[in-house]
């Protein structure tokens, strides 16, 4: 008897022995922080006191906290006023996340107080690192002013359909939006469209790209993103890397506005005789 109780004791003290080693992985992880940035970045100003929209180049910087579901987001370059001397770097830190997956979230926050006598609120916005693309807007308060900002990529998508998959492998029709401002604080630009066909029973091209930067080509800063008109636009074929004119397919009477503000996108052209039109979401 005296031994059945020896050993019940030496196997409670082997358990508790046991539980106290393992204890270390009931210790708190520390938070999983992901760091990126992206440059080119186009800050929109609608100036309060003189509601004229103007675009400035800037950068943004993220620290992405996985675990907590935050984002730290730093704006520079940014602008509240045309006459602006120099431009400010703006910190939003705690902003919450909501993810679709590792690097593709949402954002938002208010009541942010970057500098004295500027307050920053309804800051949201979407990133998707995958792609290097974002859209971002907020509202800058002083005692003087409020301008509403927004930030975006110098790259934008279409959105894809819901089944198309992904972009790499899609075969579904669509368009990336290009647009920067040059050192002399002009805009300039380009349409990239994918897997498009001109004609009925034609093979599907996987990539052209029509150039803004020419003669007959005009892009004019809006309030809520750029507007694109022009024809005569000689587009290009992207054959192994290498881009190819397509004299053959002119584009004319070309209208296009993207729409940051409200995330969409509209398109039309005429080319090879054919009325092209396309419009829906933006994906940032």
């Amino acid at each position: 008897m005296m031994n059945k109780i020896l050993t019940l004791a030496a196997c409670v003290a082997l358990l508790s022995l046991a539980t106290a080693c393992g204890s270390d992985n009931d210790e708190p992880q520390p938070d999983r922080i992901e760091r990126a940035s992206m440059a080119g970045v186009v800050t929109k100003t609608v100036a309060g006191t003189t509601g004229e929209p103007f675009d400035v180049n800037s950068s943004l910087e993220f620290s992405i906290n996985h675990t907590a579901k935050t984002v730290d987001v730093t704006a520079m370059g940014v602008k509240f006023s045309v006459h602006q001397p120099v431009t400010v770097d703006l910190n939003f830190d705690g902003c919450k996340a909501t993810f679709a997956d590792d690097k593709h979230f949402t954002i938002a926050g208010t009541g942010f107080t970057p500098m004295e006598g500027y307050t920053v609120n309804d800051l949201s916005g979407t990133v998707d690192l995958a792609l290097n693309t974002a859209i971002l807007k907020y509202l800058v308060v002083s005692t003087r002013s409020t301008s509403q900002i927004y930030a975006f990529s110098p790259t934008l998508y279409s959105e894809l359909p819901q089944d198309a998959g992904n972009y790499g492998s899609t075969v579904e029709t669509y368009y990336k939006f290009q647009y920067s401002i040059t050192s002399q604080g002009t805009p300039e630009g380009g349409i990239s469209i994918y897997n498009i066909s001109f004609a009925a029973g034609m093979p599907k091209l996987a990539e052209i790209r029509i150039p803004l930067n020419g003669e007959g080509t005009v892009i004019e800063p809006t309030a809520t993103g750029y507007h694109i008109a022009g024809s005569g636009i000689v587009p290009y074929y992207i054959q192994g890397g290498a881009e190819v004119p397509m004299a053959s397919r002119t584009i004319d009477n070309l209208d296009a506005t993207i729409d940051v503000a409200a995330r969409t996108y509209s398109v039309e052209f005429d080319c090879y005789g054919l009325h092209v039109a396309h419009n829906g979401k933006l994906h940032a």
